[in-house]
């Protein structure tokens, strides 16, 4: 079994270092990306722009994404013109009734967010015409390749688009809404009156031109009840079910389970898992709605800020507290994930880095002081990562590691064995559980730690990477929107990307 097992780690490994030397390329910069995006969307003859926060685009991004109005009838070939692009990934798709987001992996440094917006909305009722917003755009005077909306239109919506949600408007897009309503008052009240009134809406952008921002959130209310009393005034029936389909949207995607990838690290004490989860939370950024990293330690039992030097000097009855912890330590971490998974409602996206994972205690029963029937009997009630890495080196190259760590916090290298983490004898041992562990399931990258660190990483990210791609493209087909109609086999191949 032990001998099946390490033959199905090397091939693995050797997958998992192909990959990464296949590409044998530099990664696209953002500006780089962004180039090829946009003139494939300007070669198809798709209509769109880039609704806000595009002045410094494509050298820097100041925003957390980037928000491109387009026809929802194209968002399927949009999706295949991004998956063409050589070496990204598409990572997740998250469906709202009037946007999506997409989020893009495999650039330099980090991944993007991209919100494709396909009308202008609150709750599913639109405030401007995205129609007519797209015939009023035109290419950029700073970058030709990309198109942006004309002034008014581009301040209505950095404008509207957060007071509808909040009552307030962002600071930095204060003063050029000022300025710009001044100068095109009655154009503005034109271009909004048709949703919330003529004198409401010449009321609105008084307030906005003169920045009496106070005032306009003491009407917000108003401005609210305008804006759905004339879409259930003109069309009633429509307007109830652009209401419903709004919340079945967002209660789908908050409720689903399908909106996590988690990713398990596994590996012996000291092989240099928690760095590693740590460098993928920063190179992997963007690649999801949000990323969080969870160790197998609960925050309810230890202080994380407790130094590790103090173990040089741990008092006889340490070791009686360690056992115990370490028996209730499964039970309450399986507590806390439960918790966290109710508190990542509001959340659509979300990529979950396990530094360990619960099956640990099915690997280590004796580490926990765990009985493992009843570890068998809550595993059922967890859910399986969809990737597991484990991270693996030679015993003597972990045991080294180690031994430099503890002179690093003061601790000396000679320190009887029962005080260290692992020895020799527990590396081994664990390592060798591990792959008979791992043997037969199918979503595992073992790589070795003894490499280079940027290797590793580089390693590591490709595979999550692959991972969140192909979730993507299996999930993606039962999204469809009513008046689209891609085919899912089709789908698949562009989702995954060429990487």
């Amino acid at each position: 079994m032990l001998k099946t097992s390490t033959t199905h780690a090397v091939m693995q490994s050797t997958d998992a270092r192909t990959a990464t030397d296949m590409k044998g390329q530099p990664r696209l910069t953002l500006a780089q990306f962004l180039q090829r995006l946009f003139t494939e969307l300007n070669e198809n003859g798709i209509r769109w722009c880039v609704l806000r926060n595009y002045e410094e685009l494509p050298e820097h991004n100041s925003s957390d994404d980037i928000d491109i109005l387009i026809p929802p009838t194209q968002f399927s070939l949009v999706l295949r013109l991004i998956a063409g692009i050589s070496n990204v990934f598409i990572t997740g798709i998250v469906r709202h009734l009037h946007e999506a987001s997409v989020f893009v992996g495999g650039l330099a440094r980090q991944g993007i967010h991209l919100d494709f917006t396909f009308e202008l909305a609150w709750k599913g009722h639109a405030f401007l015409d995205a129609r007519s917003v797209l015939g009023r755009s035109l290419p950029s005077w700073t970058w030709s390749a990309m198109h942006v909306p004309d002034q008014v239109d581009g301040v209505l919506n950095e404008v509207l688009n957060t007071y509808f949600c909040s009552g307030n408007v962002k600071t930095r897009y204060r003063a050029k809404a000022s300025r710009i309503l001044q100068l095109e008052r009655n154009i503005a009240i034109s271009r909004i009156s048709p949703r919330i009134g003529e004198r409401l809406s010449a009321d609105l952008v008084g307030w906005f031109a003169a920045g009496e921002y106070g005032q306009a959130s003491l009407r917000l209310a108003a401005v609210r009840r305008a804006l759905l009393y004339h879409a259930f005034r003109t069309m009633p029936l429509r307007a109830m079910a652009q209401t419903c389909r709004y919340y079945a949207h967002e209660l789908r995607n908050r409720l689903r389970d399908r909106k996590y990838t988690r990713i398990a690290a596994l590996g012996p004490d000291g092989v240099g898992k928690t760095t590693l989860i740590a460098e993928l939370g920063r190179v992997l950024q963007h690649t999801a709605g949000e990323i969080t990293t969870i160790n197998f330690r609960p925050k309810l039992l230890y202080d994380r800020g407790t130094p590790t030097a103090a173990l040089a000097t741990a008092a006889p009855h340490s070791r009686i507290k360690d056992r115990l912890l370490s028996f209730v330590r499964p039970a309450i971490w399986c507590l806390e994930h439960w918790v966290h998974k109710i508190y990542l409602l509001r959340v659509s996206s979300q990529l979950i880095l396990y530094d360990r994972y619960y099956h640990d205690v099915l690997i280590a029963p004796r580490k926990y002081h765990s009985s493992v029937v009843v570890a068998r009997l809550m595993a059922k009630f967890m859910p399986q990562p969809e990737l597991w890495l484990f991270i693996d080196a030679p015993p003597g190259v972990v045991c080294s590691r180690k031994c430099a760590r503890d002179v690093g916090v003061g601790l000396s290298p000679t320190l009887d064995a029962g005080i260290r983490e692992a020895t020799m004898k527990q590396t081994i041992t664990y390592s060798a559980t591990c792959r008979a562990f791992l043997h037969n399931r199918r979503n595992v990258v073992i790589l070795d730690a003894s490499q280079d660190r940027q290797q590793l990483l580089a390693q590591a990210e490709q595979a999550i990477l692959q991972t969140m791609a192909k979730r993507t493209a299996a999930m993606f087909p039962f999204e469809l929107l009513w008046h689209e109609s891609t085919g899912a086999g089709n789908l698949y191949g562009a989702l995954k990307g060429r990487g």
